[in-house]
């Protein structure tokens, strides 16, 4: 049976996903990466949950300078004692890697393979058992699998606020309602004192009445 609040969240994108820097081992000359696949056209909605190579495709404008950004990558005493004295988050996996192109930065660029991205796929083709999707520009980073149009109408405790859902048949804020879970809001990383998110209040803010795009992680 279809529920009636999923049915109301939409693609975040008609391509996205994980990215997953390879291992040494795994490295290939396109400079390519892995990709968790959370969304995908309907043409290939089967690929969704499945693990698929990234590269740069042939007829991508951006072929002119790929070459120039691929740099040897070693960290210097500099960075060694930004690594211990700061909280900033450093590509220590990428430590010593020789020609590392920009799609292993931007998956290597943290520890935990969490860097999500929108891709503008050319083609999706299989190579034996694995499937490649060649791009023509660069990765868009995004939070989120799916977005849903709501206004907040109240805190519900614990970093969660209760919304309602836009109803694309009344074209209206009265659809269902739910309780929406929103971890980072208020979060004070170590050693600062400000907020890097707040709903405080957002009930009331002038541009709650238009509806407010709520990212899903799922």
């Amino acid at each position: 049976m279809n529920n009636p609040i999923s049915n109301l969240y939409r693609p975040i994108a008609p391509w996205s996903g994980r990215l997953i820097l390879p291992q040494p081992s795994q490295r290939k000359p396109d400079g390519g990466v892995f990709i968790q696949i959370q969304n995908a056209p309907s043409s290939h909605r089967f690929l969704v949950g499945k693990q698929a190579w990234v590269k740069w495709h042939s007829t991508s404008h951006h072929t002119l300078w790929l070459s120039r950004a691929t740099l040897d990558l070693k960290f210097d005493s500099t960075t060694y004692n930004s690594i211990e004295k700061t909280q900033a988050i450093h590509p220590k996996r990428l430590d010593g890697w020789q020609k590392v192109s920009p799609l292993e930065s931007l998956a290597g660029a943290r520890p935990d393979d969490d860097v999500q991205v929108e891709l503008n796929v050319i083609s999706a083709t299989q190579e034996g058992n694995s499937w490649v999707l060649s791009i023509g520009d660069e990765p868009y980073q995004i939070a989120g699998v799916t977005k849903g149009l709501v206004t907040f109408v109240g805190p519900a405790g614990d970093r969660r606020y209760r919304v309602r859902h836009y109803n694309p048949a009344s074209k209206a804020f009265n659809g269902p309602e739910e309780i929406v879970s929103c971890p980072d809001a208020g979060a004070i990383r170590s050693g600062q004192t400000v907020e890097q998110s707040s709903l405080v209040n957002i009930e009331k803010s002038p541009l709650n009445a238009g509806g407010l795009v709520y990212l899903r992680s799922f």
